[in-house]
């Protein structure tokens, strides 16, 4: 792997694969660009998604990973920092920007076993739960919409025995993920429709951005966020622009937090920050992105599409500002809507259905991993 720093030490790397978890010096990333910042060490800071940080010093322009640097798998964010030494101290006099990595796990020994009645029966009572929420949101559905059908769906509930009934189990099971996934899909199928509509009667919600951080703090700029979503900034940035990952605490988190749909943003005219949407797909190894809208005080429509499957929002502080407990409302809305005025966030029924959705699809891959470990025990033992 290469990572690579431009005169204003912005790194990019090559790859996003760091390694896999075990790996023992086995790997080695070269840095191109360090010297452009004069400093007497260079060192790689790393982060783990468990909070933990490791250092470790870069020898010429060359890093080897090893064992302890590959410790979990997940997603690492990596600095590039050039430091001034005193001693055994030393003083950071540059950064560089925060490179998000992957340290993907390793095949375990163990095999996984075959499940039991237990897991069988749980899974079955978890489909179940998502039938009765998908039924629920039908009857709203219709309620709402006078000329839609009103739909109702049922699952029974499977009668379990003994090892002997391992094969009624999982086709009952079978049968409720497909009955659950024709609901989700035909109640999807009607949401467009139902926005546009819900739109025109004034019962749209208006703002369309979950704030998925906890808060914000790099020493210099403090960001804080109140149970409605309000953030209250203070502090001065520097002299680069400060990001402030808005959407979850990190950037790239492999989610479509703004689904596909054409919007507005606003910053509410604050014309001290940018808001930003930023759209990624990975490409040979790489990350692409885009940026979807860049909002700084005024209104700005934007679409998001299938070409970036990925995106996320992040606040973009002005260079040398000073910031006195500064209250940002930022929201996204649908161009539907004219109303500006800020509201805290609230899930509308397609972004309800379509978490619904995904829930499905993951009980589905469980299931159809586990029944073919099931199928195969059974078969053993006729």
């Amino acid at each position: 792997m290469t990572i690579t720093l431009d005169s204003d030490y912005f790194a990019v790397a090559s790859e996003a694969l760091l390694g896999y978890c075990g790996e023992k010096n086995s790997r080695e990333i070269t840095f191109e660009g360090l010297d452009s910042i004069e400093a007497q060490a260079y060192s790689l800071m790393l982060r783990y998604d468990d909070g933990v940080c490791y250092e470790a010093r870069i020898d010429g322009d060359t890093l080897t990973l090893d064992s302890s640097l590959m410790r979990k798998p997940g997603p690492v964010d990596v600095q590039v920092y050039a430091c001034d030494m005193q001693g055994d101290e030393y003083t950071v006099i540059c950064k560089s920007n925060i490179i998000q990595l992957f340290i993907k796990p390793s095949i375990e020994e163990n095999a996984q076993p075959v499940p039991s009645m237990q897991d069988c029966l749980r899974i079955l009572g978890q489909i179940e739960s998502i039938a009765d929420e998908l039924t629920e949101l039908g009857e709203q559905l219709v309620d709402e919409q006078a000329y839609l059908d009103r739909t109702q769906q049922q699952i029974t509930s499977a009668q379990q025995e003994l090892m002997s009934a391992f094969s009624s189990c999982l086709a009952q099971m079978n049968e409720a993920v497909r009955t659950a996934q024709e609901c989700a899909q035909s109640i999807a199928d009607s949401a467009e429709q139902i926005m546009i509509n819900r739109s025109a009667a004034g019962l749209q919600k208006r703002n369309l951005l979950r704030i998925g951080t906890s808060g914000f703090d790099d020493g210099n700029v403090r960001v804080t966020v109140d149970e409605q979503g309000r953030l209250t900034v203070n502090g001065e940035t520097g002299s680069l622009y400060t990001s402030v990952p808005l959407t979850s605490d990190s950037a790239h988190d492999d989610i479509k937090h703004i689904p596909n749909g054409n919007y507005i943003i606003c910053t509410n005219g604050f014309d001290k920050l940018a808001v930003v949407v930023t759209g990624y797909k990975y490409e040979d190894g790489s990350i692409l992105e885009r940026s979807l809208a860049w909002c700084e005080g005024s209104d700005v429509s934007f679409t998001v599409d299938d070409e970036f499957p990925y995106n996320y929002v992040e606040l973009y502080l002005d260079r040398q500002t000073q910031f006195d407990h500064e209250l940002v409302l930022p929201m996204i809305r649908y161009q539907g809507i004219a109303d500006s005025s800020w509201e805290p966030f609230t899930p509308d029924l397609k972004m309800r259905i379509d978490e619904l959705s995904q829930r499905i699809d993951r009980l589905s891959l469980y299931n159809e991993t586990f029944s073919e470990n099931i199928t195969d025990s059974i078969q053993e033992v006729i």
